[in-house]
């Protein structure tokens, strides 16, 4: 099997930015779940309301 190095050609950042309403309980409830959801996903927080999460891409397109 062939092992493929990692470049910096094949990797690329996701950027989550978003606003959402927090002005009711239920609502701070959902945001706050939303959080949850990202961080389980792998994202890091990077400054409020703005999550990043880093790939590598190891795909690789025929000649």
């Amino acid at each position: 099997m062939q092992q493929q190095r990692l470049s910096a050609y094949r990797s690329m950042w996701l950027i989550v930015l978003y606003d959402l309403p927090t002005e009711t309980a239920e609502q701070r409830k959902k945001a706050a779940r939303f959080h949850k959801d990202l961080q389980s996903l792998g994202f890091s927080m990077f400054q409020f309301s703005v999550y990043i999460l880093h790939l590598q891409v190891v795909s690789t397109s025929s000649e």
